[in-house]
């Protein structure tokens, strides 16, 4: 599990295909223990948004599976399933449903006093909301979540809450508190090493700039986030499409046209 994440935070997609591979090898011998099934569904979950689909629906058929039924055990089993329902259902467009599952996880944390895990599921809700296009309900929703990770000390929390807020604000319009937010979101995840979320920062940060007429600033800084990432990686593709309307702002439409050829 924490090798996966570890992978995914890099952006390093072949060790994220070879641990993959292991926890698919081994699971199946072991899945009575609950720990086992847990982190395996965490694996799954972190596949995703490297664009491991397949073998992520593979492992977790695998784990629907196990003996004794998932829904004779511990909560703590089922949030992990609902976390992964959640994720694959929006990486399947179904972002509705995806919010209905991130709802109901929260509801239950919040049940056990899980307060902590609660928060952070409740952010999210509030990314669900901004895909969504519910702009004024995401940023109260995110707003509340930045104030309890800031109460609760949730670094990776807040950065995300962040993150997703400026892209909130954007929507709304509010293009400076946007890029302020923004910005603390890029710094906190460049000092946690965050590779792959310091990239999709940094293509929100292209996208604002964007909006607020700076085409320069918005080349600079999809060019970055670019960098940090392999070119096929799907988060790589936030940044290409920022970087070709930045250019179509300083009226190149063939270096446009070329930056989103990778996109195919």
């Amino acid at each position: 599990r924490w090798r996966a994440l570890g992978a995914l935070r890099a952006g390093d997609v072949g060790a994220l295909v070879r641990t993959l591979a292991r926890v698919r090898s081994l699971a199946p011998q072991h899945l009575a223990p609950a720990s086992v099934v847990f982190c395996s569904f965490r694996t799954a979950t972190y596949a995703l948004p490297a664009g491991l689909v397949a073998q992520a629906d593979a492992l977790a058929a695998q784990l629907e599976a196990a003996e004794p039924p998932l829904e004779r055990r511990s909560g703590r089993l089922l949030v992990a399933r609902a976390f992964w329902r959640g994720r694959r259902a929006h990486s399947a467009h179904d972002d509705e449903h995806a919010l209905h599952l991130r709802r109901e996880a929260a509801r239950f944390l919040r049940s056990t006093g899980d307060v902590r895990n609660a928060a952070l599921e409740e952010a999210n809700s509030g990314f669900l909301l901004l895909m969504l296009g519910a702009y004024e309900e995401a940023s109260q929703v995110l707003e509340a979540s930045l104030a309890e990770c800031r109460r609760l000390g949730l670094s990776s929390g807040l950065a995300t809450n962040q993150h997703n807020l400026g892209l909130v604000l954007l929507g709304l319009g509010r293009l400076d508190h946007a890029m302020a937010v923004e910005r603390e979101a890029v710094a906190a995840f460049v000092a946690g090493g965050n590779a792959l979320m310091e990239s999709a920062s940094r293509g929100y940060m292209a996208r604002i700039f964007v909006a607020s007429g700076r085409s320069y600033e918005a080349v600079a800084e999809a060019e970055h986030a670019l960098g940090l990432l392999p070119p096929a990686h799907p988060i790589a593709l936030v940044a290409r499409a920022a970087l070709a309307d930045a250019l179509l702002l300083r009226a190149n439409p063939d270096a446009a046209v070329a930056a989103l050829a990778h996109s195919r």
